[in-house]
């Protein structure tokens, strides 16, 4: 699982992504989460928290996969960079 954060350093609303989303249009902010709650994932994170041990995901800028991206090593902390503020979709992969 991944947890997408409305602000940086893992802060503000959270929304978790369990497999690859060739789209987060229909991915929603928790409700009661922290600022940014209610509002759509897709072009609104800015970090990530992995909570996986042999999974690490690419998040790209563009849907089905395409244009930059930032990668998530399992088990990491990060803000985004290629991809803040303009997420449309995650592959995972696992490590081996």
């Amino acid at each position: 699982m991944a947890c997408f954060y409305f602000n940086s350093n893992q802060a503000g609303a959270i929304a978790t992504i369990g497999e690859g989303e060739y789209n987060l249009d229909d991915q929603i902010f928790t409700a009661n989460t922290g600022a940014g709650a209610g509002t759509y994932l897709e072009d609104n994170a800015a970090s990530v928290d992995s909570r996986e041990t042999s999974i690490y995901y690419c998040i790209h800028r563009d849907r089905w996969w395409s244009g930059p991206y930032d990668v998530l090593p399992a088990q990491y902390k990060m803000n985004l960079v290629a991809t803040y503020n303009k997420n449309s979709s995650t592959t995972l992969y696992h490590n081996h």
